[in-house]
């Protein structure tokens, strides 16, 4: 969970994602704090997987979702594994916007050293509220380790 740092000083922030590591091969859901509150519904996404063992392309979206799917459902978890993500966020501050971010990233998969994925997709929120927080979980078992490093990208 992120609180506290997101104000009016960056019109976008990123959020830097290194070495995690997860208890179970599921889905990262993420759920944005607008007005005060974390939000539980009213999210829309586009997310994708490639999979380099078999070259699958698989897409993954909700509308109306309880969160956002950041993932596919494999992600590894044994040793030397890790999740790695940068998220942007943009107008965080703004109450004229939706709440966009989109995201990018790779990470090893169950079964075999060589395996691997790539992730990307885009969200929104139709709240318009501040945003003050953003939290992590997984669909099942923990986040156990890993870095979470935000930066607010300079106006001008």
């Amino acid at each position: 969970t992120i609180e506290t740092t997101f104000n009016s000083t960056y019109d976008v922030y990123q959020l830097v994602i290194s070495g995690m590591t997860i208890q179970s091969a599921t889905t990262m859901i993420a759920e944005l704090k607008i007005g005060g509150a974390y939000i539980t519904s009213s999210y829309g996404y586009f997310g994708m997987q490639l999979n380099s063992s078999t070259a699958t392309y698989t897409a993954y979206v909700g509308e109306a979702g309880a969160g956002i799917y950041l993932t596919g459902t494999d992600p590894a978890t044994t040793s030397g594994d890790s999740l790695d993500l940068i998220i942007n966020i943009y107008n965080p501050s703004s109450t004229a916007f939706k709440k966009l971010i989109n995201w990018q990233g790779t990470s090893t998969m169950a079964g075999n050293a060589q395996r691997v994925m790539l992730l990307n997709g885009t969200a929104v929120n139709s709240n318009t509220g501040a945003l003050t927080g953003i939290r992590f979980y997984m669909g099942s078992g923990n986040i156990v380790a890993g870095k979470f490093r935000l930066y607010g990208l300079s106006n001008s």
